[in-house]
């Protein structure tokens, strides 16, 4: 299986113009491909201030798709 850490502007670029196409593509291989995602304390905290509509389509995806990690030193 493979493992991608993703940070808050892949996450967010569903629902940019520029990028929207591309981060659809990319979610869509990634449910395809049974691929593992990873985000961060640091992506959390970013997520708190994005729109509910990036919040809730970090969510969404099905099963375990995206998983937190916890940083450490």
């Amino acid at each position: 299986m493979k493992t991608i850490y993703v940070d808050t502007s892949v996450l967010g670029g569903k629902f940019d113009e520029e990028f929207g196409y591309w981060t659809q593509k990319f979610f869509d291989q990634v449910i395809t491909d049974n691929v593992q995602l990873l985000k961060s304390d640091v992506v959390d905290d970013e997520l708190t201030g994005a729109p509910g509509f990036v919040r809730e389509f970090v969510n969404s995806p099905p099963g375990k798709v995206i998983q937190h990690i916890e940083l450490s030193e």
